[in-house]
């Protein structure tokens, strides 16, 4: 999956369990291990110099929907699928862009989306 980026996504974990789960699914979307990690906090620097950060916090605050811009909406659907990740619902589309959500072991919601 081509991921042309985003600018900062923080995603706040409240276990170990849920935090090693979204490492694990985020180093395979990506296709690599993070750039920098302690026990608390990974941080993976995508190809324009955005930055998405995971940490564990004893507190979760409400999620956020962030999207992560792909190139083929339908590769990226593929992809997803393949190391197991849960989607949510079906592909949508507009008149400019189509997305694809999908689900984080801890209930999260994510998308991948291709700008047309």
């Amino acid at each position: 999956m081509n991921v042309k980026g985003v600018a900062w996504i923080g995603l706040k974990t409240g276990s170990k369990r849920n935090f090693d789960d979204a490492r694990r699914i985020f180093s395979a979307i990506l296709g690599r291990g993070p750039d920098a990690e302690g026990n608390d906090y990974i941080h993976f620097q995508l190809g324009d110099g955005s930055l998405l950060e995971i940490y564990m916090a004893a507190t979760r605050n409400d999620s956020i929907v962030c999207g992560f811009a792909v190139e083929n909406i339908d590769d990226g659907t593929e992809e997803l699928k393949k190391i197991g990740v849960e989607l949510s619902g079906a592909k949508e589309c507009d008149n400019r862009n189509c997305w694809q959500h999908f689900t984080l072991p801890d209930g999260t919601e994510w998308e991948i989306k291709e700008m047309r």
